[in-house]
């Protein structure tokens, strides 16, 4: 029985109160739960790591889905309010809780340009490549500055310098802290299309459209938020370099997104991206990444879009973050 026809009636029976307590107890669990770290739907090799979980098998624990039934509805008003006052277009939030797997997703299937968030899988090609030989992260390659297409509304604190060469370690820093073009340019013409479709291939994600239409609309909320749970669970790269992957997303400068509400001490892997259309004067902006809320972290991804200006969209993204973040706090204390 839905809450509204619960209160249409004016009274409760007592099917109705039991319904509700067997709710609230559930939550209560959930949010105070003890982490899951080795039970029959989640296996984890044991590491002195601080950003990963390395996963032996997980099998999504589907009793818990519900769970997350009053965060999902939580936001899902939120992002009704936000659309209607901002007159926003679009904002798509998946999140999935990282301990044992239940999540949900808003307009997830709804599709973006995915901008600097593309620099992400860059860096993991980069790292996989450097598993097997060390050597090509100290390789250096000389910038030779070309006409820029796009000018970021969010500009890096930290830009090349015009002929200097730089080793492609440093070169990935610059691409992930700074979310530098340059950068990411330099690095992608370097590796080359095949290798990049082949970590795609690899990963299981579906990126055709970008080869053809590299500005358009080509890419989910779930469907981007895989790579961060393919570094937490170090499921493609080496424990050691998913850790340094994540380790290089908890210095992104860009602090206006997911993490501009937060305490200090809560860590966040992240990464944004930005799009202007000058045609249509679109805006896209989006902030996607890890929140290690103490024994609880999760993973939060939202994507955003509107004939709006820059800020109108940061503060949407802030106020869900926001809004989740403070949701776990009040229902989780970390023992």
């Amino acid at each position: 029985m839905a809450i509204k026809d619960i209160f249409i009636r004016r009274r409760f029976t007592v099917l109705d109160l039991l319904l509700v307590l067997v709710a609230s107890l559930a939550l209560h669990f959930y949010f105070n739960r003890a982490p899951v770290t080795n039970t029959s739907h989640s296996v984890r090799r044991p590491g002195n790591y601080q950003l990963i979980s390395p996963l032996v098998e997980c099998e999504p624990d589907s009793s818990q889905l519900t769970l997350l039934t009053p965060l999902k509805l939580q936001v899902q008003n939120q992002i009704n309010q936000l659309t209607k006052k901002n007159n926003l277009e679009l904002i798509s939030v998946y999140f999935r809780d990282l301990n044992n797997g239940p999540w949900f997703g808003i307009n997830q299937d709804e599709l973006f340009s995915p901008a600097s968030l593309i620099k992400v899988p860059i860096m993991m090609a980069y790292f996989k490549i450097a598993e097997s030989d060390p050597a090509v992260l100290t390789n250096k390659l000389v910038f030779k500055p070309t006409p820029k297409l796009e000018v970021p509304n969010i500009t890096p604190a930290a830009t090349l310098t015009p002929q200097e060469s730089y080793t492609i370690q440093d070169l990935i820093e610059r691409m992930i802290i700074h979310s530098d073009n340059d950068s990411f340019s330099l690095l992608t013409e370097h590796l080359g299309t095949e290798k990049i479709k082949k970590l795609f291939s690899d990963l299981d994600v579906d990126l055709t459209q970008t080869y053809t239409h590299p500005l358009g609309n080509n890419l989910g909320v779930r469907q981007y938020a895989s790579f961060f749970r393919i570094l937490y669970n170090a499921s493609y790269l080496s424990p050691e370099m998913s850790e340094k992957a994540l380790s290089l997303l908890t210095r992104v400068e860009y602090k206006k997104g997911l993490n501009s509400f937060t305490p200090n001490n809560i860590k966040i892997a992240h990464k944004f991206g930005e799009r202007s259309y000058s045609d249509n004067y679109q805006h896209q902006l989006h902030d996607c990444g890890i929140v290690y809320f103490p024994k609880s972290p999760y993973l939060i991804c939202i994507m955003t879009r509107g004939n709006v200006d820059f800020p109108i969209l940061e503060k949407a993204i802030q106020s869900i973050s926001q809004n989740v973040f403070a949701y776990f706090s009040s229902h989780f204390t970390p023992n």
